[in-house]
């Protein structure tokens, strides 16, 4: 865990910086966006109907309907996920732009134990591991960050890693706050999607996807666009 001697001020809010990272999953959920971008036939391809009904015995006309609607949301989806990966890719990098930044104030010793400790993260993922060797809490995302490779900032670093956060804070709230609406905008849209997915359904349908979804099984998909990443080969 990491402290330093001195407490300084929150350059942006933790709270703002989890609830980015919080989309990272929803992110990663999101094959067909930039395939969709790559490939102009992948729009073209017949939709999917989505597997929340699979179960519910759907006539042929109502799984045209379903299409028809699944189609048309899809496309919408389609351009804000684009959006969504552009500005998240900019946060990423900017982020990571920020923390070389203040890397460059640690001694040897620290960026090698830093480096280390990334590269066993970025190929193999990294368990949250906490430790009771410090009494302070990190105040700053930078700082948080850096906990998780068990550095220590003196005072000095601590001050430097503040100024460089300040020049950085403006550009990563405002990709926060982009991120945010489009995540509310990708919601808003899967949910209008279902709505109207709901009124071609018979009451005994509609009441069969209501105790399903109430299950929240860990399978259960809206539409064909939400499938898991493949896997690198």
């Amino acid at each position: 865990m990491l402290s330093s001697m001195t407490r300084f001020p929150k350059v942006f809010s933790l709270l703002a910086v989890a609830g980015v990272l919080a989309l990272a999953p929803v992110l990663a959920r999101n094959p067909a966006a930039a395939e969709d971008k790559a490939d102009p036939k992948a729009a073209a391809t017949e939709a999917a109907i989505p597997e929340c009904l699979a179960k519910l015995k759907l006539t042929t006309e109502q799984q045209q309907q379903v299409k028809d609607i699944v189609s048309k949301t899809d496309a919408s989806l389609t351009q804000v996920w684009g959006e969504f990966s552009d500005r998240y890719t900019q946060m990423i990098k900017a982020e990571a732009l920020m923390l070389s930044a203040i890397e460059d104030h640690l001694t040897e010793p620290q960026l090698m134990q830093v480096r280390t400790h990334r590269q066993r993260t970025a190929h193999h993922g990294r368990k949250m591991v906490t430790t009771t060797t410090t009494a302070a809490k990190p105040a700053t995302p930078a700082e948080k960050e850096l906990a998780h490779d068990g550095v220590v900032l003196t005072a000095q670093q601590a001050a430097a890693s503040d100024k460089i956060q300040e020049k950085y804070h403006a550009n990563l709230e405002s990709l926060h706050h982009e991120i945010q609406g489009l995540h509310a905008r990708l919601l808003a849209l899967e949910s209008e999607k279902l709505v109207q997915i709901e009124k071609v359904l018979t009451k005994e349908q509609l009441a069969e996807l209501k105790k399903n979804r109430e299950m929240a099984p860990a399978a259960l998909k809206l539409s064909n666009n939400d499938s898991e990443p493949k896997k690198a080969e």
